[in-house]
């Protein structure tokens, strides 16, 4: 099971985390898996290429976290909220491999 999980402060996404594997299929078959991990990855480029401003980001094996910065650059958030669109609806699709929340700091 991949769990997605996003934290917001002030209505902006400060934290995404996403663990785990799909289970979907074998290793290397796993339709699921290869899709969350593309919007992964593709989220970490975004960051780390098209919009370098001030994100942090641990991409691994299995693990995945990012914090954003408070007042993040909109085209940063554009970025983030394109992705978390996709994570959202992959994990409506197979809700038996993915798992979605979303909710505010305390």
């Amino acid at each position: 099971m991949v769990r997605i999980a996003v934290e917001f402060e002030a209505g902006e996404t400060r934290r995404i985390e996403v663990d785990g594997h799909a289970g979907q299929n074998d290793p290397g078959e796993d339709i699921v898996c290869a899709g969350v991990s593309a919007l992964v990855e593709t989220l970490k480029l975004g960051l780390e290429q098209v919009v370098p401003d001030g994100a942090w980001f641990d991409v691994q094996a299995g693990h995945a976290e990012f914090r954003l910065p408070a007042g993040a650059d909109p085209r940063q958030r554009a970025v983030v909220d394109t992705i978390l669109t996709g994570l959202r609806d992959l994990a409506g699709s197979y809700s038996q491999f993915v798992t979605f929340q979303a909710g505010s700091r305390r």
